[in-house]
């Protein structure tokens, strides 16, 4: 069955709708996890339905649990499902892109950190745009950026230990950040991107670092003098970087020989005066 290029919402525990079961060969979805601090739910008009457009694909949106009342794994725990339903639903893992926003950018690279937990295949490529990636709160950008961004370093302390609830900070099932390298050699190809203001900025970078040192292929993108939540707003860098992910994604569809790999220039260098 072919699906339109439109956001398709899924609550924990849903069965797929009907469009979304048997695919035709060779037919692409994305996999799209919402920001919101783990607290707050997001609207397909908000996002979702630009990353649809780009992508010329379907996306699915599924609404984890949020809110202190859920802390890990409870909203990963819904993401992997969602991820594992595609797939049971006929659609090919080198098909199904996972791309992810501030907490949803958490939850994206969480399939990668919790695949072999959960017994799954990695999917064809993963964008995550401002993570909050390292829970133990040491990356320096949470002091050096202080002041710089529109969320503080009391607010990420706050966020964090509600989300961890129980869990260790230093999990890599919790902190992607932390991961170690045999996380990353099997890893997908990753678009990661940050604003250079960002108190989270590090946490982008310490995956960055590490999947790139371990042999993943990384894009990333940082763009001074840009906030958490800049890869939302009505901007051109939003539009920019757009046009950037869908021809990352389309790269993931169609993959090239590893000497034959191109990563594009950067999103500073493109924006207007």
């Amino acid at each position: 069955m072919s699906v339109d290029a439109e956001v398709i919402e899924l609550q924990p525990g849903e069965e797929l709708p009907p469009q979304l079961r048997a695919p035709e060969p060779g037919a692409k979805v994305a996999l799209y996890l919402h920001g919101g601090a783990f607290l707050f739910d997001e609207a397909p008009d908000l996002y979702g339905d630009r990353i649809a457009a780009a992508l010329e694909r379907p996306v699915v949106l599924p609404h984890f649990r949020i809110g202190p009342e859920n802390p890990f794994p409870a909203a990963s725990d819904d993401t992997i499902a969602a991820y594992r339903q595609l797939l049971d639903a006929g659609w090919a893992p080198e098909n199904v892109v996972v791309y992810g926003h501030s907490a949803g950018a958490t939850m994206a690279l969480t399939v990668i950190t919790r695949a072999a937990e959960h017994g799954l295949p990695m999917p064809s490529g993963v964008v995550a745009l401002s993570g909050f990636l390292d829970f133990t709160l040491t990356q320096r950008s949470l002091a050096d950026n202080d002041g710089l961004d529109r969320i503080t370093p009391g607010q990420a302390h706050q966020i964090g230990p509600m989300y961890l609830g129980a869990a260790n900070p230093e999990d890599p099932a919790v902190s992607p950040a932390l991961a170690p390298p045999s996380t990353w050699t099997d890893a997908p190809p990753l678009f990661l991107f940050c604003g250079g203001h960002e108190i989270l900025r590090d946490d982008t970078l310490a995956v960055a670092h590490a999947a790139a040192r371990a042999g993943c292929e990384v894009e990333l993108r940082v763009v001074a003098g840009q906030q958490h939540g800049s890869a939302q707003r009505a901007h051109p860098l939003t539009d920019l970087l757009l046009i950037e992910i869908a021809a990352f994604v389309r790269r993931c569809d169609d993959p090239m020989p590893g000497e034959q790999k191109w990563t594009g220039g950067s999103l500073e260098d493109q924006l207007p005066g």
